[in-house]
């Protein structure tokens, strides 16, 4: 589970979070909230979110789809985009996205889904997909 080094315990937690998420609207906050730290360790975390289906909403319609972290003390949040590649397996068009990003000291890792339609919030869009979190992080390192 860990490796010693000097007294010390370096340890790995995993995460695995399957979620399914409406775009944001006037009555629905955005983004969401999947993972919360509550602890004062400091650690490393390499998330990898894979975006698995998706319903775009209509065509010509602004999409915004990101990885937001909330980094501790108070640091500006990270907006990280995540790319939609649209491809088909047979008749039915599939749409996949993935990003990965090495992440110190998160407080909470979010997604960020917005729909536009002429300007406005179009909660007509529905994403799915995983995040995997794997948190490294040493007990009683300096």
């Amino acid at each position: 589970m860990g490796k010693k080094e000097n007294n010390c315990e370096v340890r790995s937690h995993n995460a695995v979070i399957v979620f399914a998420q409406q775009s944001a609207s006037s009555d629905s906050p955005n983004p969401v909230t999947y993972f919360e730290d509550h602890t004062d360790n400091h650690y490393k975390a390499l998330i990898n979110v894979r975006i698995s289906g998706i319903t775009p909403g209509p065509i010509g319609s602004e999409r915004v789809l990101q990885l937001v972290v909330q980094p501790r003390h108070g640091h500006r949040e990270i907006n990280i985009d995540i790319p939609i590649f649209p491809f088909s397996i047979g008749p039915e068009p599939v749409t996949i996205g993935q990003v990965v990003a090495q992440i110190e000291d998160a407080e909470s890792v979010s997604i960020r889904w917005e729909v536009r339609v002429n300007g406005s919030l179009d909660p007509i869009g529905i994403i799915s997909g995983t995040i995997d979190i794997q948190k490294d992080f040493c007990i009683c390192c300096p």
